[in-house]
């Protein structure tokens, strides 16, 4: 969260988790000891037999959208449940694996009226000119219905060409560094990137057995403005002669 009490700018996770039931209290623990707002989790390989209650987190609500044919794959958010959410399901495809979120956390910065949040898994063998032109015409419909709204997507994208769509919606790109192996496959793009720097982004560890790194982005920390200097005056009554001492505070 921002360190200015007066906005509020999210703090996020992202991870493929490769599996997400067999390293579930690895990531509650993780998750305990940090203050995230947004979780954007891909590959969750969650089916219909596996209930919320089984992958459910404190404090957070959650939205999940599974791969209903086929083995791997899927997606989910978990959104804290301070923060008034709920799921666009008519931005989504079932040709493509993603899931959007409309939030409304209080104190957002000034001219931003809500956030929109989308979690994106895009397969190696997926056609990428179709998920490109997907992308453009969701994030057109998000710019008609919420005009002025913050931005967050996020997820594995693997190779896509991303630069298209930073530059049509002004996005930035946080993530520098390889995420698998050599290749960075694990994205961030927001239009809200006035309020986050590269130092902002920790690459970590994976969970578990999963072969990508995961990644946490806090807003970057304002410097406290630094205290105007007032001058006194002050009169020593001792002094038959009356001296002033200016003194700086």
């Amino acid at each position: 969260m921002s360190s200015n009490p007066n906005e509020f700018v999210p703090s996020i996770l992202l991870t493929n988790v490769m599996s997400i039931v067999p390293k579930f209290d690895e990531v509650r623990a993780f998750i305990s000891h940090r203050n995230l707002d947004f979780l954007f989790i891909t590959e969750t390989w969650l089916k219909n037999t596996v209930g919320n209650c089984q992958i459910s987190l404190e404090i957070y609500n959650i939205y999940r959208r599974d791969r209903f044919s086929g083995q791997h794959g899927g997606v989910c958010v978990y959104i804290k449940d301070q923060i008034n959410s709920k799921r666009l399901a008519e931005l989504e495809d079932p040709n493509f694996e993603m899931l959007w979120t409309y939030t409304r956390p209080t104190r957002l910065p000034r001219g931003v009226p809500c956030v929109i949040t989308s979690c994106v898994y895009h397969p190696p063998s997926s056609n990428d000119n179709q998920l490109l032109d997907y992308l453009f015409n969701s994030l057109a419909k998000v710019e008609g219905l919420f005009p002025g709204c913050a931005v967050f997507m996020a997820g594995d994208f693997n190779q896509l060409d991303v630069k298209p769509l930073m530059l049509s919606f002004q996005m930035k790109q946080w993530i520098q560094h390889p995420t698998r192996g050599s290749s960075i496959l694990d994205l961030v793009l927001t239009n809200l990137h006035k309020y986050y720097e590269p130092r902002s982004v920790e690459i970590l560890p994976p969970f578990g057995h999963s072969d990508h790194k995961s990644i946490v982005i806090l807003p970057k920390i304002r410097q406290s403005e630094l205290p105007h200097k007032r001058v006194i005056v002050k009169r020593n009554i001792l002094d038959r002669h009356v001296k002033w001492n200016l003194v700086a505070i």
